[in-house]
């Protein structure tokens, strides 16, 4: 979303299922920088045993498109 400002703040919501088969939801949202890359705020849900791990971290990312695709560098924030 853009407002009257040029301020740009994506809101996204993916689905994606593991090579074992667990089904993830993943949700980001955060502001375009200056230079073009976006800064992320991801929210992870699974039922899946294996990964209901995911459902307790807090994650930040950094979002770089590419020809086609996108690749989101994310980190669990924890506490020192």
């Amino acid at each position: 979303m853009t407002d009257n400002f040029g301020v740009f703040n994506p809101d996204t919501r993916y689905g994606f299922q593991t090579d074992d088969g667990a089904n993830i939801y993943l949700q980001t949202s955060g502001p375009a920088k200056q230079d073009g890359l976006l800064h992320l705020r991801l929210l992870f849900e699974t039922g899946n045993a294996n990964y209901t791990w995911l459902n307790e971290i807090v994650a930040v990312g950094v979002l770089k498109g590419g020809a086609g695709y996108v690749v989101i560098d994310a980190w669990e924030m924890e506490s020192p």
